[in-house]
């Protein structure tokens, strides 16, 4: 069998996911410093930068996804010298922009004609074929690419095709698999159109329902995507999404079925996104009309979550959280992996356009989890910023007025989550502004509490089957060691602050540049039993001391000489302490991210009556103030210790002088 290879791309389709650990179970605190200094364990730096301009890179002939100068700011941390290897690519210069560059661009903006309702009242039947155009087929020479469709499944709310030839690449799917698939996502339609709304607004040919096209894309690693070009192409005229017949984990291997139905899912909540909130569909340049209309990055989360509502967010995490750690590590293991957006950017190339998926689920989970008790939260609250600011828009190129469109960019995030209460001043309000909430979802994909700002949601609302243990963290790096710059999309590095607080060089740094100090709070140490009486417990010369913590992924280190233990000094706990004197047993736990306060315990040894001398002392008290302070003489038999020792030295005196016929008498009594 060859070894599985990791879907790649499955670009604006596939799904992602994503993460966690066992929780953090410390717990979180976070100080937004003053006249730039900043208490605690770690100091969070991030850049809050979400205007990325496609178009400047664009029509200057530069690579968006490489070269990212413009959207590189300084962190303004003291001695950084750490520089993340995409970083050299600042300050490159472009080349020329090329007439083939100019051109592509301006397809890009080129009016949209208004896509109401056209009253054709189309009706298939299966088996019927027609000739489609794929006006984005990545990477192909042939794009714009026709070919032949064949419909072989019709249900009350969608048609499914396929490809007649399976031509260029050769589909994995056959038709009767294909055909497998619509009364499965039919099953699916009240559970995404109650979550998002329904595509009837751009139902371009009336039919009432949405074309799921399957035919083999160029690239194997895609899984799907969805172009509103494609729905105006004459050839086509119908609301349609672009499934890879041909996706594949190890090329020549078709995907799990469940991997396929996701895909779908994903790629019809863009559908109904553009009949929701207009997308780029009208006559504004390509930039502008994302900005004002729609972002993908949030368009994407939507996306992202369509999966986990209908069910599907199981085995699909697993093939976008490898290039999420890849992005991490192959960046100095320095930073996260940027999410947040303007416009039409989305990552293409490399491990982020995978890796990006994982933080755009994640944070669509984050979003439910944090809003549940605030009415239109949860998992309503994806409607709900759809929904917050609908308004009549004009079509520049036609004049028209196109009524009651929604939003879904960072405008309608922050008013919906202001009306419900989540966000501003009101007193059950939890953050102030978008910059916060951003800032929180960082901390929070870092940590992983199990409750509060920096949870990500129970495992149930993180989705039933979606493991975050094997996904990764960035390092906490040294101030030297810390980045000098980082890009934007809300990217996030973390700096560990040395004794207690740290001064940020305020001028050095970006104008969206947010920090924050978080306080890593500790259980600490307990150790089993114990309790002090005069700031010490007695106990029995070789008693063992059981230590515990209830903090999670930490490494226990003790000393018994007096010295406090350090992260790395001291012994490491892996099993009792013998106290075989008196002794201070002192404790704490250590990670990545600090050490907790000292803890410690206090232990005196009882004090044993020399053997045949009659005299001794005891020590003052034990645990329970059991043994009384003093000599320990025994008034009136001169036999000293404790009172049990008298009774068993009696015990054996008069057991010699019976020749234990005492023991055998009781017996035979029995």
């Amino acid at each position: 069998m060859k070894k599985k290879r990791i879907l790649a791309v499955f670009i604006s389709l596939l799904l992602c996911l994503a993460t966690a650990s066992p929780a953090f179970a410390q717990t979180i605190t976070v100080d937004e410093g003053k006249d730039g200094v900043y208490s605690g364990d770690i100091l969070m730096t991030q850049n809050m930068r979400t205007d990325f301009d496609y178009l400047t890179y664009y029509f200057n002939g530069k690579n968006p996804d490489t070269d990212f100068n413009d959207n590189w700011e300084g962190t303004g941390i003291p001695g950084a010298k750490g520089i993340r290897r995409l970083s050299k690519e600042a300050g490159k210069q472009a080349d020329e922009p090329t007439a083939a560059t100019l051109e592509n661009s301006q397809k890009l903006i080129e009016p949209e004609n208004d896509r109401t309702v056209k009253n054709t009242g189309k009706a298939y039947t299966l088996g019927e074929e027609l000739t489609l155009t794929t006006t984005s087929y990545s990477g192909h020479k042939d794009s714009p690419y026709k070919f032949t469709a064949k419909c072989v499944a019709i249900t009350e709310n969608c048609t499914v095709w396929i490809d007649v030839d399976n031509t260029p690449n050769g589909g994995l799917l056959d038709e009767a698999a294909v055909t497998a698939f619509a009364n499965q996502i039919q099953d699916l339609y009240p559970i995404i159109t109650e979550a998002f709304g329904d595509s009837t607004r751009i139902d371009v040919d009336s039919d009432g329902k949405v074309a799921f096209v399957f035919y083999p894309l160029y690239e194997f690693t895609m899984g799907g995507f969805f172009y509103p070009n494609d729905l105006e192409e004459d050839s086509n005229k119908m609301d349609m999404v672009h499934i890879n017949s041909r996706a594949s984990e190890d090329e020549g291997e078709s995907i799990s079925q469940e991997l396929i139905l996701g895909t779908m899912v994903h790629e019809w909540q863009h559908l109904i996104n553009n009949a929701q909130s207009g997308g780029f569909q009208f006559g504004i340049d390509f930039d502008t009309q994302y900005t004002t209309r729609d972002a993908i990055w949030l368009d994407e989360t939507f996306a992202q979550n369509s999966v986990y509502l209908c069910g599907l967010s199981g085995k699909i995490p697993t093939v976008q959280m490898p290039k999420y750690n890849a992005y991490i590590e192959e960046n100095d293991g320095s930073t996260t992996v940027p999410f947040a957006f303007s416009g039409a950017y989305i990552p293409r190339t490399g491990n982020l356009s995978g890796g990006v998926y994982v933080n755009w689920y994640l944070f669509g989970r984050y979003l439910s989890s944090q809003t549940k008790d605030y009415p239109g939260g949860g998992d309503a609250i994806f409607k709900t910023i759809l929904n917050v600011i609908r308004e009549d828009v004009v079509n520049p190129d036609t004049g028209e007025t196109v009524k009651n469109l929604g939003m879904c960019n960072n405008q309608s995030l922050t008013e919906a989550l202001t009306q419900i209460g989540y966000m501003g001043t009101g007193e059950n309000a939890k953050v102030k502004d978008l910059n916060e909430l951003l800032s929180n979802y960082n901390v929070a994909a870092f940590f992983r509490q199990d409750s509060g700002l920096y949870s990500l949601g129970t495992q149930e609302e993180i989705g039933k089957n979606v493991d975050l243990s094997s996904l990764s963290r960035p390092e906490i790096k040294t101030a030297e060691e810390a980045p000098q710059k980082l890009p934007g999309g809300s990217t996030a590095t973390f700096t560990k602050i040395e004794n207690g607080s740290i001064t940020v060089d305020e001028a050095a740094a970006g104008e969206h540049i947010r920090h924050l100090g978080i306080t890593i709070n500790y259980d600490g140490v307990t150790a089993e039993g114990y309790s002090p009486v005069d700031g010490a417990m007695t106990v029995d010369k070789g008693t063992p001391v059981a230590l515990s913590t209830t903090d999670t992924d930490v490494t226990l280190r003790y000393t018994t000489d007096g010295s406090d233990p350090a992260a790395e000094t001291g012994t490491v706990y892996e099993g009792p302490v013998t106290v075989d004197q008196d002794m201070t047993i002192k404790a704490i736990v250590t990670d990545a991210y600090g050490t907790s306060d000292v803890a410690a315990f206090n232990y005196k040894v009882k004090t044993e009556a020399p053997a045949g001398t009659g005299e001794g002392t005891t020590t003052d008290k034990n645990a329970d103030g059991a043994n009384p302070t003093g000599s320990g003489k025994n008034a009136g038999t001169g036999i000293a210790g404790t009172q049990t020792q008298t009774i068993l030295a009696a015990a054996a005196l008069l057991l010699l002088a019976t020749g234990g016929c005492i023991l055998i008498r009781k017996r035979v009594k029995k």
